[in-house]
């Protein structure tokens, strides 16, 4: 009996260390998938960093420009209005199609008061119009649909001009009147800045309606003509991306190797660590760059950033650098430390003597 019970202890305490390294491996394996965890949290949270940063720097482009906008408007219309004698609404609608490139012809800057000043104000404002319209158009290519067909691009534009086309010949209709066919086509001169002259709005409504609607149509417009203009080209640069990868055969061969691993081009682009092989991130950066989605001055501010962070220069970024870097502030926080407090001594010693 005692025997038995010896062995069933034995037994006991057996499975009790086995079970306790069972334990205390899962808990290593838990605390393990919890920083790998908490890793790739931090590396999503970089994305919408990223994302917000693009989007306020839109916002304070898109804020510069309203606020440009209207502080040529504000001295625009004050000249044309005080200056030149020119009525209020005349003048807001002048100042809004100069900025929108468009010229009805309405006013006359060569038969005003003084139009030597005119003509200069009005040349400036024209100027600072192609600009803006130009800058809000070259916005528009840039941010349209990501992942949309071109056919599917194609009819929201066609939209967007029916849109703004039916807008502006109805917006006329209902504050001006008139007949349609004559507003569709004064409407669409605005929209594309032609402004042959041949059809002019009287009514003050008609002329303040314009004025707003010429700056931000024709902004539009620019944009959506561009952005279809921009559809052919990118169709091309697709097949040009395309064709950079078909000319690489999809079984290696010796040629292969040697362009990948150790050839002129790779060389110089500093792709290759080694040159018995080609890295996985070595040959997306080659691709890359001979796709022409990056240059090879956007791939050196890379390397400086990376310089920049790599303190230690291993060619790595690890815990190092971070101890490093903490090691450095800390050192700076003591340094001015100790001087604020030599100086802060000094000055009691200054009072004490001269009392």
């Amino acid at each position: 009996m005692k025997g038995r019970e010896d062995d069933e202890k034995d037994g006991i305490e057996e499975q009790s260390g086995v079970d306790g390294d069972y334990v205390g491996f899962n808990i290593a394996e838990e605390g393990e998938e919890g920083a790998e965890k908490e890793k790739e949290e931090k590396e999503e949270e970089i994305l919408p960093m990223v994302e917000d940063a693009t989007l306020r720097g839109r916002q304070i482009y898109y804020r510069r420009a309203l606020s440009l906008l209207v502080g040529l408007m504000g001295g625009g219309v004050t000249w044309f209005w005080k200056g030149e004698g020119v009525e209020l609404v005349d003048s807001v609608y002048f100042v809004c199609t100069t900025l929108a490139t468009i010229g009805h012809g309405d006013v006359l800057p060569t038969r005003l008061v003084h139009p030597l000043v005119s003509r200069l104000t009005t040349t400036f404002l024209s100027c600072v119009g192609v600009l803006l319209v130009g800058n809000f158009a070259a916005i528009s290519i840039v941010s349209r649909g990501k992942g949309k067909g071109e056919r599917e691009e194609l009819t929201r534009f066609i939209c967007i001009v029916l849109a703004l086309w039916g807008v502006g010949t109805l917006g006329l209709k209902m504050l001006g009147g008139g007949n349609w066919g004559t507003l569709a086509y004064f409407v669409m001169q605005t929209l594309t800045t032609l402004g042959l002259g041949d059809v002019r709005q009287v009514g003050w409504k008609s002329k303040l309606f314009l004025s707003f609607y010429s700056l931000f149509g024709t902004a539009i417009f620019g944009g959506v003509v561009g952005a279809i203009a921009s559809i052919p080209l990118e169709i091309n640069e697709k097949k040009a991306k395309e064709s950079v990868l078909e000319s690489l055969p999809d079984e290696l061969n010796e040629e292969v190797y040697k362009f990948l691993s150790r050839g002129t081009e790779v060389q110089r682009l500093g792709l290759s660590k080694n040159k018995g092989y080609c890295s996985k991130n070595e040959f997306t950066l080659l691709m890359l760059i001979r796709q022409g989605l990056i240059n090879e001055k956007d791939l050196e501010l890379c390397r400086e950033k990376f310089d920049k962070l790599d303190t230690d220069r291993s060619g790595k970024i690890t815990r190092a650098d971070l101890v490093q870097v903490q090691s450095k502030r800390w050192v700076r926080g003591m340094v001015r430390g100790l001087v604020r407090g030599i100086l802060g001594g000094g000055g009691e010693m200054r009072v004490v003597a001269e009392e």
